[in-house]
């Protein structure tokens, strides 16, 4: 027998492997190396949930607390030691949502002995830990996209620190120590603590703020409302232009009061608490430079429509921006060392303006692409892209000089190499004006490339230049008039993920002549005029809310039309750009026929 624990959160269940699989994804053990000799048990009884969705009453299986789950599995061959290998998948739902489908992966050592005396446990069960916690989240998301996010954080923290407002304060900061020092203030290092301490906590507490403005359902909103996508584009301009030089955002005025009251009783007040308002008000003396930078993570984090990428990537992006001055704290003759303010700095500002204009972009054609207006299709996208790009490095080589410039630069060795970078980055941005998809991240963030191009009847160009229907009941009815599997993909206007999988997954020479054999359904679910009921449909269907998810339906069974439950082939959750894993997701589902 091979057992397995699982430990769910408070507040949380799970869905008893004994459930109807078409009403959700049950707690489920497959095992590698052995035979299943029995079905799979859970040694609690499941509370049973009834609700009504129209016409038709599901009937889920609910288990919560720690459950053990027993199978019983045939081992063949000699004796001796062998190892299996276990997979455990399943789903963790609380009243009102459900987390996307997770699995992990579990080794199992035990000793097959001579004669009738079968296989010997050689421990207690294995356990899941923590099944749907902050840890497995944590992984799907670096798997996702999220560890990408935390990288441009940390590079926007290390741009801030040269920059014009908030390199001047380095010898401020190592003053302000050296004169707490002479007068025994404090130890250095709890000194250099409080102050880093300081500004990261001044930076998270911006980060919570957003998150508990925005929560969950309210961040998913931003990603997908147009007129807050308009707004978002609005700010970024607002800030690149800021950034460029045109114009200063500074601080409220009583702010600005409140940090040079601070910063001149600081060098009196012993404690580590005035240390930390210093650091306070440090900060806020830097808004008119931090602002460019953490309004543009603040406003790509809302845009993901997860509250983890607000909260880490603020962290990351104040606790990069706060260890230089940890280590000055520290060891302020390190001052010494450092590099002298000059043009230079104003060259790193204008250089984040530019790609802001370039972020704002991606907002403007969330708008355009939510509306169908088809203005903003992947050409255009691509054109106004490249000017940003071509300004950049013009500015680069030298070629003109900003508001905050005090003469025209000359390029010298670092300027021209970044410049030429910047050059084979809009080469390489153009490349997509031939509708081939970009290879990586950089494919999420452009139109579809099949958005804007002609159609006719109800179904429309998709991905890898097929046609897909939008009507999930018209899709259907197809499917069963040409006797043929549904492939079901549920989209969304900002997710970046679903265009990487539609534009580097879906054309691939393995996936794309499977895809051939489905009648296929593209559902929006976060866009007219079918967005509302595709959205409704695969959270009462499916238990998630994710996109992107894939689904394959066989339509002999069921009318979705009278409320009756259609079969589920196979499912294919969340972001996974492995071609040879979704084409035998994709045999799967035309096998299981």
């Amino acid at each position: 027998e091979l057992r397995v624990g699982m430990d769910i959160p408070a507040g949380w269940h799970v869905y008893h492997p004994d459930q109807d699989a078409a009403n959700g994804i049950t707690v489920s053990v497959e095992v590698e190396g052995a035979e299943a000799a029995g079905k799979l048990a859970c040694d609690k009884a499941p509370r049973v949930h009834r609700e009504t969705i129209g016409s038709k009453v599901y009937e889920t299986l609910w288990l919560f607390g720690s459950p053990e789950f027993t199978l019983p599995i045939k081992v063949e061959g000699p004796p001796g030691v062998r190892t299996l290998g276990v997979e455990v998948g399943w789903q963790i739902c609380n009243e009102s949502l459900c987390l996307p489908p997770e699995s992990t992966f579990l080794s199992v050592s035990l000793e097959v002995l001579p004669g009738e005396a079968g296989a010997v446990k050689t421990g207690g069960p294995e356990v899941v830990p923590g099944a749907g916690s902050v840890q497995s989240r944590v992984q799907e998301k670096m798997a996702q996209g999220l560890l990408t996010f935390l990288l441009a954080a940390a590079l926007a923290g290390l741009a801030t620190l040269a920059t014009p407002c908030v390199f001047p304060m380095i010898p401020i900061t190592v003053s302000f120590f050296t004169k707490r020092s002479e007068s025994g203030m404090g130890s250095p290092l709890g000194n250099a603590a409080a102050y880093g301490l300081g500004i990261i906590l001044t930076f998270a507490g911006l980060g919570l703020g957003a998150s508990l403005a925005l929560g969950a359902g309210g961040a998913n909103l931003v990603a997908s409302n147009p007129w807050l996508n308009l707004g978002l584009a609005a700010m970024f301009l607002i800030l690149a232009f800021s950034l460029l030089g045109f114009y200063e955002i500074r601080a409220p005025r009583f702010l600005e009061n409140f940090a040079a009251r601070t910063q001149a009783g600081g060098r009196k007040k012993s404690g580590y608490g005035a240390v930390v308002l210093m650091a306070v008000a440090f900060t806020v003396t830097a808004f008119t430079c931090t602002v460019g930078f953490v309004g543009g993570l603040l406003a790509l984090a809302a845009g993901t429509a997860d509250w983890l990428y607000i909260l880490s990537g603020m962290l990351v992006y104040a606790t990069v921006f706060a260890l230089p001055f940890f280590l000055l704290a520290l060891f302020p003759s390190a001052l010494q060392k450092m590099p002298q303010a000059g043009g230079w700095m104003n060259g790193i500002k204008v250089s984040m303006g530019w790609l802001e204009i370039v972020a704002a972009w991606k907002f403007l054609s969330n708008a355009d692409l939510y509306w169908d207006w088809e203005i903003l299709t992947r050409p255009v996208v691509v054109w106004i892209t490249l000017i940003p790009f071509v300004l950049w490095a013009l500015y680069l080589f030298g070629v003109y000089k900003t508001p905050g410039d005090l003469e025209r630069a000359r390029p010298g060795p670092i300027r021209m190499v970044l410049g030429l970078g910047v050059v084979a980055l809009a080469f390489y941005v153009g490349t997509g004006l031939s509708g081939k998809p970009y290879a990586g991240p950089i494919e999420g963030y452009f139109p579809p490339a099949s958005y804007g191009k002609a159609h006719e009847g109800d179904f429309v160009p998709g991905p890898a230049e097929m046609n897909w229907w939008l009507d999930y009941q018209a899709a259907f009815a197809q499917a069963v008039e040409e006797d043929k599997p549904l492939f079901v993909d549920f989209t969304g206007v900002s997710c970046i993920n679903c265009r990487r999988m539609e534009g580097n997954i879906f054309p691939h020479p393995e996936v794309r002549p499977l895809l051939e054999q489905f009648v296929r359904a593209e559902l929006w679910v976060d866009k007219p005029p079918f967005g509302e009921w595709n959205m409704s449909f695969q959270i009462e269907r499916f238990n998630t809310s994710q996109q992107p998810l894939y689904v394959v339906v066989d339509p002999r069974k069921g009318d979705p039309s009278k409320g009756q439950v259609v079969a589920v082939l196979d499912v294919y959750p969340g972001y996974d750009p492995d071609p040879n894993r979704f084409a035998a997701f994709l045999r799967k589902g035309l096998d299981g026929r």
